[in-house]
Formats: structure tokens, sequence, C-alpha cells
């Protein structure tokens, strides 16, 4: 069954050996599925985590979405950004036709969450 109208998110963080690293972003995810009403909700990884990237779009492809939004919880255009994300999606997009993903800001470039860090940075112990 082909969701049509309804979008998926994939959160991608970097990804990290340490199991813990990810707890946050597990967080951040089920916060994002409580309000996110337009279809599933899920967190992907660039590398050293699972589920990868390619995996969580195919999972999202075998339950029938072609609309796809990818959601970067990285701070900065770096290279994951810059260079691995554009040639993994060329190949994912190579596999699967009429597939629409579409991508988001690296934070730094949101300006609500610049002025959260200069609050940190300025009141640290908030």
């Amino acid at each position: 069954m082909q969701h049509k109208k309804r979008q998926a998110l994939i959160l991608i963080a970097h990804g990290s050996k340490d199991p813990e690293w990810s707890s946050p972003f597990q967080t951040i995810t089920n916060n994002v599925k409580k309000n996110w009403l337009k279809g599933p909700v899920e967190l992907a990884f660039f590398e050293l985590q699972k589920p990868l990237l390619e995996t969580v779009i195919q999972m999202l492809i075998d339950s029938g979405y072609k609309c796809i939004h990818v959601e970067p919880l990285l701070l900065a255009n770096g290279f994951h950004l810059k260079n691995d994300l554009p040639k993994r999606v060329k190949n994912i997009i190579s596999m699967h036709e009429g597939l629409n993903l579409t991508f988001g800001k690296p934070l730094i470039n949101h300006k609500n969450i610049q002025r959260s860090i200069c609050e940190v940075i300025l009141n640290p112990s908030n």
C-alpha cells in the first residue's frame, strides 16, 4: 500500500561506538514522534551504529512510502552532509523510481539553535 499523502521523516545522526551516545537522539526522536502527524518518524545513523540510513529508507519504501524527508541531527555542514549524503542518496534514488527524498539544513543554520547555543554559553548553569 502506497502512502501518497503521508510523509515519512528520518532523523539522521552521525553514530558512535559508544551505545550510550545515541540516548539524546532517541529522546529527540521519541519527542518528534509525538508531534509529527504526517507519518512515521525513524532514527538512522551515517555510520558506527544501526540502523544505517539506507536500511531505514528501504524499510519505509517497503512500507509504501515514496515521500521521505531526512532531517540531519548534525551541527554543521561537514563531510557527511556535503559529500557522503549526496553519494548515498544518488545510489538510493537510482534503485527506486519515483522516490521523493527531501533534506533539512544542518542544525547550526537554524537561528533558534544559534540562540540556544549562545544562551548555554552565556548561562552555563541553566
